[in-house]
């Protein structure tokens, strides 16, 4: 990503919801971006998380996904 571009990236977890071996993250994030030649660009968008807890307790990343607020 930073090769891409990008310069920051802020998370923010609104809702975490467990259910038995499951944990969902719903967030919001803001990327910022900055590609050669190219004016400074802010996208903002949703964010979605789902863990799986494994054999040993601990939570591993079986999905992981967002989706951008600003058309394509």
């Amino acid at each position: 990503m930073i090769e891409g571009g990008v310069q920051a990236l802020s998370l923010e977890a609104v809702e975490v919801i467990e259910a038995g071996d499951l944990a969902v993250e719903i967030g919001r994030y803001t990327l910022t971006i900055r590609t050669a030649g190219a004016e400074l660009r802010i996208d903002q968008g949703k964010s979605v998380v789902v863990c799986r807890r494994q054999q040993d307790g601990a939570l591993e990343i079986a999905i992981d996904t967002f989706t951008s607020d600003t058309g394509p």
